[in-house]
């Protein structure tokens, strides 16, 4: 490993001893697509949309922790279902 790299890690590795690198939050698992590749189709969850005030507090304990990388998608969900989306935005 050169002296880049090496640095590179350290850096890295300092900074994962203080919060995550990043974080991706669920706000809604609900997506009425049937993609056949999905999971969805044959692990079955009650649908569910986070509200404001825990999607808040982790945001902001989050940040407390130094923050970072945050995302709001989710690999099983479709984030722009229904009018989910224009309340997100009216809040912010």
């Amino acid at each position: 490993m050169g002296i880049l790299e090496e640095i590179a890690y350290l850096h890295i590795h300092n900074i994962v001893k203080l919060r995550p690198l990043d974080i991706n939050i669920e706000t809604i698992n609900v997506c009425p697509l049937q993609c056949i590749f999905c999971c969805n189709r044959i692990y079955k969850r009650e649908y569910t949309i986070m509200e404001n005030k825990l999607f808040e507090n982790i945001v902001r304990q989050y940040f407390q922790l130094g923050g970072g990388g945050l995302g709001i998608s989710s690999m099983q969900s479709d984030f722009f279902f229904g009018s989910y989306i224009n309340r997100q935005n009216e809040n912010y």
